[in-house]
């Protein structure tokens, strides 16, 4: 099975590479490093692609040692490739600390729904809700009515917020309209 995933993902990869890949391999650090670990006096080390330093590489202790070498003692790498695996380690503002907020996911559904002008039927397609299900598996499902729904009260907000700023401006408005019909 030769399943291509590029668009939008950055990535290039077949179902077939990944499943080859040891999911013990999976931090970036293990990019710098040969993927065989060797034993010197009965631990497993790491060895550096670039300088063949010896680091310990335990299931259980992390990668901590591997990215601070890689980061900061590394004499072989250059500069650029150091900047680069360093912004890669770095955490965005608030990334750390996710929090799943159901509400939030619907809001933004319905903006997209509302923006995009997606059929709520579509809510109801097969393929809706195990590709929601993928993404978050405790987001419960969202029908067509369900976001019928939320689309109307949205609108009903934001029919009422406009109404109130319309009341409290100081000035006069005129709306105009022209209608006109053709043969």
């Amino acid at each position: 099975m030769d399943l291509r995933i590029s668009e939008g993902s950055g990535t290039n990869t077949t179902l077939d590479d990944q499943s080859v890949q040891s999911p013990t391999r999976r931090a970036k650090v293990w990019e710098y490093f040969q993927q065989e670990l060797v034993e010197v006096d009965g631990v497993m080390k790491a060895v550096c692609k670039y300088c063949g330093t010896k680091l310990t590489s335990k299931r259980n202790s992390g990668t901590n040692s591997l990215r601070n070498h890689v980061a900061d003692t590394c004499p072989k790498i250059s500069v650029e490739d150091r900047k680069r695996f360093i912004a890669t380690m770095r955490k965005k503002p608030g990334e750390g600390s996710f929090v799943f907020d159901p509400r939030k996911t619907r809001e933004c559904m319905v903006k997209w729904c509302i923006s995009a002008e997606v059929a709520f039927n579509k809510f109801d397609d097969p393929f809706f809700a195990p590709w929601m299900e993928s993404l978050q598996p405790s987001f419960s499902g969202v029908g067509r009515q369900t976001m019928r729904n939320d689309c109307i009260a949205r609108f009903k907000m934001m029919r009422q917020e406009l109404r109130n700023e319309l009341q409290s401006l100081n000035s006069r408005i005129c709306l105009t309209s022209d209608l006109w019909t053709s043969n």
